[in-house]
């Protein structure tokens, strides 16, 4: 008898073990009332409330539920006047090789080309310099992709400074030689970016000051060089500068929110408030509030307060209440997630009641101000 209670409590053990390790989603834990997706700007679903994954609409391996759209392809489509369909776009930037691309500029013709080269506005004016474009790119590309060494560990490939030297020599001639401002922007990004992952980041603010400044074209591509000069203030221990840096990014660019979020990095309130001041707009302070409200330890509720004192219909302040809403809905109705133990369910903690509290005086505010 003592052997059959003894296996059974070992198996008991070894369940419990087994449950506590496998995978389970904190999301499914607790019922809902509030829908989330009520959020007016869809851009920023990532940032809405979970607790299963890092972003709101990843699954746990951190794929994407929704497809992404490639807008890099969408400022080449509208490059070419909306004449080259995505697949053969997708294959000219990102599948075809350096020889093919020099040997259509070499020929001025398509033999032997895929078929997905073979358009005729690469022949001519600007389609012959975003093949020279293109050829500069790929080669500046092995210094960009992350790569995987031994203890598991992401990094680029490291570049020596006659390598970059080198590098950096082609393209400011492509630069000066090239008259298609889109094409010279996209140039001025290499060599940022190129700059900022060898590690020179003095040279990366420089060119982005220089270069891509002076073109006056504040496209998608502009906004990702300035991601990458916001990298580079970082690294030189200019943390408001690097700050305020990803907030016009995090503003003006629909696919690198997240990216930018990740890097903002605000380690003291000195440094928020010197971020602050650098804000030109009332929603640039806006989003720099958000952001630092995405933050698990900050105080919501005071973020909207302040959003709502300078941009009253700002879509952060709304989701920054979506999120508070959700978060106050789990812990009020979040099941037991030790097995045997009772659901709670509507216990107000005196912390999470003083908090709605406040939350719906501020509520009754807004909508009595009618701003």
């Amino acid at each position: 008898m003592r052997k059959i209670i003894f296996c059974f409590v070992i198996f008991i053990i070894l369940t419990g073990r087994l449950m506590a390790c496998s995978w389970y989603d904190p999301d499914e834990e607790y019922y809902n009332l509030f829908d989330q997706h009520l959020l007016a700007d869809k851009s920023l679903t990532p940032f809405l409330l979970t607790y299963g994954s890092q972003y709101y609409g990843q699954s746990y391996y951190g794929d994407k539920e929704v497809e992404e759209i490639d807008y890099n392809i969408k400022e080449w489509f509208n490059f070419f006047d909306k004449k080259i369909v995505d697949a053969d776009l997708n294959y000219l930037v990102y599948e075809s090789s350096i020889s093919e691309l020099s040997k259509i500029l070499a020929t001025n013709s398509f033999s032997k080309a895929p078929s997905e080269l073979q358009h005729a506005e690469f022949l001519i004016g600007k389609g012959r310099e975003s093949l020279e474009y293109l050829i500069f790119a790929k080669k500046c590309e092995q210094w960009a992709i992350l790569g995987q060494n031994d203890d598991w560990s992401y990094n680029r490939k490291k570049m020596d400074k006659p390598t970059f030297m080198a590098s950096a020599k082609i393209g400011n001639l492509l630069f000066d030689k090239t008259k298609d401002k889109d094409l010279k922007v996209r140039i001025a990004y290499q060599l940022v970016r190129l700059s900022h992952y060898a590690g020179f980041n003095d040279d990366a603010v420089r060119y982005f000051n220089t270069y891509m400044e002076p073109i006056g074209l504040k496209n998608l591509i502009y906004f990702y060089a300035l991601e990458q000069k916001g990298g580079a203030l970082f690294n030189q221990n200019k943390f408001a500068e690097a700050a305020y840096t990803y907030v016009k990014v995090f503003e003006n660019t629909p696919d690198r929110k997240i990216s930018c979020y990740n890097s903002f990095r605000i380690s003291s309130d000195l440094h928020f408030s010197d971020a602050l001041k650098l804000c030109k707009t009332n929603d640039e302070k806006a989003s720099l509030y958000a952001m630092r409200g995405y933050q698990n330890f900050s105080n919501a509720l005071k973020e909207m307060e302040n959003i709502y004192a300078i941009a009253p219909n700002s879509n952060k302040m709304e989701l920054l209440a979506i999120r508070d809403i959700n978060k106050a809905e789990r812990e009020l109705m979040e099941l037991g997630v030790n097995y045997g133990e009772d659901p709670k369910f509507l216990i107000f903690s005196p912390p999470l009641k003083a908090y709605m509290k406040k939350m719906i005086l501020f509520s009754e505010k807004v909508i009595s101000e009618k701003k």
